[in-house]
């Protein structure tokens, strides 16, 4: 069975960012996947909002796509949380998004050993990442992966091939 894949982008920049394009356009080879390009949509016009929850509805597997920077995911990112999951939508009275399949794919300039007890930053990126996988849990979706590309700027097609497969797979 093919899945039917929405990958929503949350790069401020997306023009700038070699990695975060390369994923995008990776993923443009794949039937059934489709795109939204976050920093193209006003999130404070509420039709905008409408569509994106109608949207969100037709699919069982997202993938957040974003960058890692200051420790966590961008504003736009937590900006279309505030927005888009509201209240009798996707909790209280309403879990539209119960089961939904949430993989996150997060691009980061630092290494791995960057991101380690023993590293410069002390922590991993998913320890940073909890929030988000709260907020998954919490809508009682479903978090089914994290996938840090480290040293994004020499991101290579390789990769990126290889975390697209996991996904799919």
């Amino acid at each position: 069975m093919t899945k039917n894949i929405l990958v929503i982008s949350f790069h401020p920049n997306l023009s700038e960012s070699h990695a975060n394009i390369t994923i995008i356009n990776s993923f443009r080879k794949i039937e059934n996947v489709n795109f939204s390009i976050v920093s193209d949509i006003d999130l404070d016009d509420k039709e905008s909002i409408n569509l994106i929850k109608k949207e969100l509805l037709t699919y069982n597997d997202i993938i957040l796509l974003f960058p890692f920077y200051w420790y966590s995911a961008p504003y736009l990112l937590q900006k279309w949380f505030e927005k888009v999951l509201t209240k009798d939508f996707a909790y209280s009275t309403n879990f539209l998004l119960k089961n939904k399949k949430f993989n996150l794919i997060v691009t980061a300039g630092g290494s791995e050993q960057d991101f380690s007890s023993t590293g410069k930053n002390k922590y991993s990126v998913e320890y940073f990442l909890c929030p988000i996988y709260s907020t998954i849990e919490y809508i009682k979706a479903k978090h089914t992966g994290t996938h840090v590309l480290y040293n994004a700027h020499g991101l290579t097609q390789e990769k990126v091939d290889d975390i697209i497969k996991d996904i799919i797979l």
